[in-house]
């Protein structure tokens, strides 16, 4: 085993540590990953683009301590103090917020507000009791997620399922205010959907998940059956029963990235103003990575990657770049197109997967097997990727060897060349730590520009 692990470019340290997980049959976690699971919290409840909301009663709501430096100050002035646990969304950032935003249900200050340390007292939106100040987000909502209940297993689950909806979508300042009196959470729910929409919204479509969920295992139930009874042997799940259903599915994905564009450009030729103070707004590094990028998309360079530490903007210059690319493409239907590796990334920047722009093969359980287009899919994306002049793709150091080289192949396959990786215009996006090295030598070469905490590395061709 330890000939498997060896890599002569790393130290003994790391040899070893790699050595000693693959015996444990373990994985080296982060910090964030290991608190997370000693708490029990989901790794979902930690992204970036979600937002977690822990909608149990306060006796069973999970809790953080604060850092043991400021508990032991907090005891050594207050030995009977129980105000241990860091804020809380639901239990101290919402009852306690601002009276402008008395109207604004708990989904949506999850979705649209940041929380920010008050600093010099004059702060708008102050939360009450808790040093806090509340900031609405420009661009995007976080997605809100919760714990799912089918109200159909039973009576008290119904309940529970009523109790969170209610507790998502009716303001609210303490948890008596959500139940009307004499009533149960079913009985206020019914009466309330009348003048909470958004409420009702929500639960439509919370039970149209479940039935597609409940469909679908029934199938799966239904065809394992017919496996082990042999009943199933001679069914046929390729060939006709599947014709089609790939170029549709092809056809549905083109046609979603070209409105997306569309729309992105209508709102721009609708208020150009936006777009010049979003990169007004962009700090010196910045600006001159955008100009830098749309210089070689308007001269058909190739730029190959930008790589920047965390917080230091690569979302905002990735929409700056595509709006400014789109801007000076017009009159073609798709001159950009943004990607990146998971749904949750591609969210983050507007995009799609990587995946699903390039009909990549995907399979669970094991590393896919690369298949070509069909002729009808290939004529497709073909037409639709006809203008493309640049490719950007975020999170580059989550896209795997194989991913890169199925990149590789699929867009060889499209626009009919055999070049070297990534011989497109293609741009991505990644974290320094994603520029590897190979034996003391740089794997890629460019110029690095650095001011401050920002710091992008910009390479090409040449």
């Amino acid at each position: 085993m330890w000939q498997d692990i060896f890599s002569a470019s790393r130290s003994v340290a790391t040899n070893a540590l790699s050595f000693m997980l693959k015996s444990l049959n373990n994985r080296q976690v982060g910090a964030n990953e290991a608190a997370g699971r000693l708490l029990g919290h989901k790794l979902y409840s930690k992204s970036r683009q979600m937002r977690y909301a822990d909608l149990q009663p306060a006796s069973n709501a999970k809790r953080v301590l604060k850092p043991v430096r400021e508990i032991s100050q907090l005891l050594k002035s207050n030995p009977n103090s129980e105000d241990i646990f860091l804020a809380h969304w639901v239990l101290d950032i919402y009852p306690a917020r601002p009276e402008e935003l008395e109207k604004t249900s708990l989904h949506e200050l999850l979705g649209w507000y940041e929380r920010h340390r008050m600093v010099t007292n004059k702060e708008p939106l102050q939360v009450k009791g808790t040093g806090f100040f509340l900031k609405r987000r420009t661009a995007k909502p976080y997605i809100v997620t919760h714990k799912n209940i089918n109200p159909h297993t039973s009576p008290e689950s119904k309940e529970q399922y009523c109790y969170q909806l209610l507790k998502l979508f009716k303001p609210w300042r303490s948890e008596l205010d959500l139940c009307l009196p004499d009533k149960s959470y079913s009985e206020t729910f019914l009466v309330e959907c009348s003048r909470l929409p958004e409420m009702v919204s929500y639960h439509d479509h919370c039970i149209d998940v479940e039935e597609k969920k409940k469909k679908i295992e029934e199938v799966v139930k239904e065809r394992a059956h017919e496996l082990q009874t042999g009943d199933g042997c001679e069914v046929d799940d390729g060939g006709d029963a599947m014709e089609g259903f790939v170029e549709d599915r092809a056809q549905n994905v083109m046609q979603d990235i070209v409105d997306a564009q569309r729309s992105a450009v209508q709102q721009d030729l609708e208020n150009s103003d936006d777009l010049d103070a979003k990169y007004a707004s962009l700090n010196q590094d910045q600006k001159r990575i955008a100009d830098i990028v749309l210089d070689k998309v308007l001269h058909n360079d190739r730029i190959h990657l930008v790589s920047g530490q965390g917080g230091t903007g690569k979302s905002r210059v990735i929409d700056i770049i595509n709006r400014m690319v789109s801007r000076a493409f017009k009159s073609t239907d798709l001159p950009c197109v943004v990607a990146a590796p998971t749904g949750l990334a591609a969210f983050n920047v507007g995009g799609s997967t990587i995946h699903r722009v390039l009909s990549l093969p995907t399979e669970h359980g094991k590393p896919a097997d690369y298949s070509g287009l069909s002729l009808e899919q290939l004529r497709l994306i073909r037409h639709t990727m006809k203008d493309l002049k640049v490719l950007i793709c975020d999170e580059l150091s989550m896209v795997s060897s194989l991913t890169l080289l199925y990149m590789h192949l699929r867009l060889s396959e499209i626009f009919n060349s055999q070049r070297t990786l990534l011989w497109c215009q293609c741009c991505v996006f990644c974290r320094p730590t994603a520029v590897a090295s190979c034996k003391g030598k740089p794997a890629i070469c460019g110029r690095l520009f650095s001011r401050g905490e920002t710091a992008y590395w910009i390479c090409w061709n040449g």
